[in-house]
């Protein structure tokens, strides 16, 4: 799934998912080449949606122990472990948490995307930021709302 539509969303999309992320070379990327609202959130489904490739049979304990918020003296090892600053940074760009966009494959919002990540306390906390920021959770997204889909 790429929701991405132009080189500068490729762009700034670049610059966040490496690890660590690129916040201050992004920020003045935004603020330079004037990103729309869409831009940036469309980044920000992007993140969502390819963090819970981290995840499989090939990452370590290591790895896991790596993003927990209380070791913060390691390096974090795996994209989802920044969800929630990349979605706080995003958000003072202008994130819109209800825009749905279509791809080939379907409606797209960040919410979604975050419904799949293993890291219960990243998933919360980001849900929780997006909330604070008018999230709803009751936005039909192909059919069905974020709330229908959330696996409790």
């Amino acid at each position: 799934m790429n929701i991405l539509k132009t080189p500068n969303q490729e762009e700034l999309y670049r610059l966040l998912f490496q690890l660590p992320p690129q916040f201050e070379e992004a920020s003045c990327f935004i603020q330079r080449e004037k990103l729309t609202a869409e831009d940036v959130t469309r980044v920000g489904i992007q993140y969502a949606e390819n963090c819970f490739l981290d995840y499989g049979d090939s990452l370590t304990d290591d790895a896991w122990e790596n993003t927990s918020r209380v070791n913060c003296e390691k390096k974090y090892t795996i994209q989802s472990a920044y969800l929630y600053e990349i979605t706080e940074f995003l958000l003072r760009y202008g994130l819109e948490p209800n825009a749905v966009y279509d791809s080939e494959y379907g409606s797209y919002n960040i919410m979604e995307g975050i419904l799949f990540i293993d890291h219960e306390y990243i998933a919360a906390d980001t849900m929780r930021l997006l909330m604070e920021h008018g999230a709803d959770p009751n936005l039909p997204i192909d059919g069905e709302t974020v709330f229908e889909r959330v696996d409790f």
